[in-house]
């Protein structure tokens, strides 16, 4: 990720006053800088976003600072998971992108995923791989199916159809846990993702870990996925790797 690129490129709003095509949702829980995703959000190529940042009250404070930039909103709410669908409900945003606060995009990332989501408008999701500082690669994604039944290979950045996201019945995913279950839930709805097999994002976590799962919750996973659904899954993720 080129932190000269706005600089050289110089992107802003065609018309700062239209209704953004992409609501970008960051959920804050613990004491976050989020600078790094500022300047990842300014420099994108697609320009036409608006950026709600969730927190608890307690750390709303220290956020305030980015709000200076009209698109970006900060919120103090005490369930920031719960209270971010109901923002996206009332969004007219097509695309949803939930950016987690341990993650950064790549400038080009909003433009891509949502000129694939436009042209592909049977998936749900689309995200990319995910590299850390150090330079170490996670080059998986929506294509490895059915592993994700014991697996999750897709963190919890992802540009989503609002409509999708919100069908899933699930609160916005806070880490790469939580989007585990938005991953199966869409699966056995019939919708399934793709990866971008680009690093378009930066994990700036000093935990980053591959592949992306807990291995504590691994077998308490809160969505449960019956017999039934496993064989959902397994179709539904062969329908959309054969197209």
């Amino acid at each position: 990720m080129n932190a000269d690129y706005q600089s050289r490129y110089s992107y802003a709003p065609a018309d700062p006053s239209a209704e953004p095509d992409v609501l970008v949702v960051t959920l804050v829980v613990s004491v976050t800088d989020l600078a790094r995703q500022q300047m990842a959000l300014r420099a994108q190529s697609l320009q036409s976003w608006q950026w709600v940042i969730v927190c608890l009250p307690a750390l709303a404070e220290g956020l305030l600072h980015l709000a200076t930039d009209p698109r970006v909103r900060v919120i103090p709410e005490m369930h920031p998971a719960s209270a971010s669908r109901h923002l996206v409900q009332s969004s007219s945003c097509r695309f949803v992108c939930t950016l987690s606060a341990d993650t950064a995009l790549d400038p080009t990332f909003l433009e891509k995923a949502a000129w694939f989501l436009a042209t592909n408008p049977h998936v749900a999701c689309c995200n990319a791989y995910t590299r850390d500082e150090s330079g170490a690669l996670w080059s998986y994604g929506f294509e490895q199916g059915d592993r994700f039944l014991d697996t999750n290979y897709a963190g919890a950045t992802a540009l989503f159809f609002k409509d999708d996201l919100l069908a899933t019945g699930l609160p916005l995913p806070i880490n790469n846990d939580d989007a585990w279950e938005i991953w199966l839930q869409l699966a056995d709805q019939g919708k399934w993702g793709f990866t971008i097999p680009q690093p378009l994002i930066l994990s700036l976590s000093i935990h980053f870990r591959c592949p992306l799962f807990n291995q504590e919750i691994l077998h308490t996973i809160r969505y449960s996925v019956t017999d039934c659904g496993r064989s959902m899954v397994r179709c539904v993720v062969a329908f959309h790797m054969s197209d």
